[in-house]
């Protein structure tokens, strides 16, 4: 599959709210008096590329515990919909610091060698910079936007990470360091953010033969173990009233791909034949069909329904495969083909599915 990496170096000083919560709520004017004050002495630095008005601003507290994150300390994202407020380190306003004088948001000089976990470098004038890591960083994140905001004496710098629109997975360990006159300082708590695309609402038909409605969709890690299975690692499915939720191939989207036109489930033309591994043709319209094959296949399972949805840059797929109300057996090597304009595409790894009475 194709991707495409963006790498955003241009920096320009300006404005942007970064008031909006994780929930979405609207920004809120700041109040008058010595807040709203001090609210205009913030000071910020922002990529001209990343228009952080069509994200959410979600802070590292708001996205961790999340039940779909590989790790609960991440702090989980959908993918090119979500950013994150990662405090930075809290300075003092010495004399020279709290001033923007060449700042700039810039790749870290070492973020292409090998094994180097500095991905940015921000300078804020000739005697402030801070250096940002990520371990295993593969464009996930963004750095679009720095913001200092005067606290007293003292001034908090505030990190605002987008997530890509084409890449997702985990940068791991990010981590702040500031700069005064060359020195380090205190680095800030390492955070973890993990980055996934948010499926779409799908697009779903049903083969008319086969009542879903009567059918409890499974995925298929849930009907392993059974004691009744011939093998109890592989699915296994009650006959008649469970169905199993198997994941097609994934495709790079393109135009024309997302619709459904002219969508059927229907018997291979060739399913009759001897020998012939092939079952199930699926037209999803005109560019895009599937074949499903089996290397052993006995009535034991039908093809009841398939939904596609968007999966950030690509189209995903589903097929529910409900067990025969009347046969029993084991399915073997069930494999799903993808044809985008007539050419074959990768297929999926073959799996075994058992359907008993």
């Amino acid at each position: 599959m194709k991707f495409v990496k963006h790498v955003r170096v241009l920096v320009a000083l300006g404005a942007v709210s970064m008031s909006m919560g994780c929930g979405g709520e609207d920004a809120t004017p700041p109040p008058s008096g010595t807040q709203a004050s001090q609210e205009v002495q913030s000071l910020e630095i922002l990529d001209p590329a990343i228009d952080l008005s069509t994200y959410t601003l979600c802070t590292v507290a708001e996205r961790q515990g999340h039940p779909d994150a590989g790790e609960p300390e991440y702090a989980y994202l959908a993918t090119g919909l979500e950013a994150l407020k990662v405090d930075g380190p809290l300075l003092a306003a010495d004399s020279g610091l709290f001033v923007l004088d060449g700042a700039g948001i810039q790749k870290h000089p070492e973020a292409r060698m090998e094994d180097a976990p500095y991905t940015f470098r921000v300078t804020v004038n000739p005697r402030l910079s801070f250096d940002v890591k990520m371990y295993d960083y593969d464009d996930e994140v963004a750095l679009a936007a720095v913001k200092l905001i005067p606290q007293g004496a003292s001034f908090q710098s505030v990190f605002v990470f987008s997530t890509s629109q084409v890449e997702e997975g985990v940068a791991h360990e990010l981590v702040i360091t500031p700069f005064i006159d060359g020195v380090a300082g205190t680095p800030t708590a390492p955070v973890s953010i993990e980055s996934r695309f948010v499926a779409s609402a799908p697009l779903e038909f049903l083969n008319p033969g086969v009542d879903l409605s009567a059918y409890t969709q499974y995925e298929l890690g849930e009907l392993t173990g059974n004691p009744e299975a011939q093998n109890p690692w592989e699915p296994y499915l009650q006959g008649g009233v469970q169905a199993a939720k198997v994941e097609g191939p994934l495709l790079e989207l393109e135009p024309g791909l997302f619709v459904l036109e002219g969508a059927s489930i229907q018997k291979h033309p060739a399913a009759g034949s001897p020998g012939a591994p092939y079952v199930f043709r699926v037209t999803v319209n005109p560019r895009l069909s599937f074949e499903v094959t089996f290397s052993a296949y006995h009535q034991e399972l039908d093809l009841a329904g398939v939904r596609i949805f968007t999966l950030g840059p690509s189209l995903g797929s589903e097929f529910i495969f409900s067990g025969s109300p009347v046969a029993e057996g084991v399915a073997r090597n069930l494999v799903i083909t993808p044809f985008i304009d007539g050419v074959a595409g990768m297929p999926t790894w073959p799996i075994t599915l058992e359907s008993g009475l």
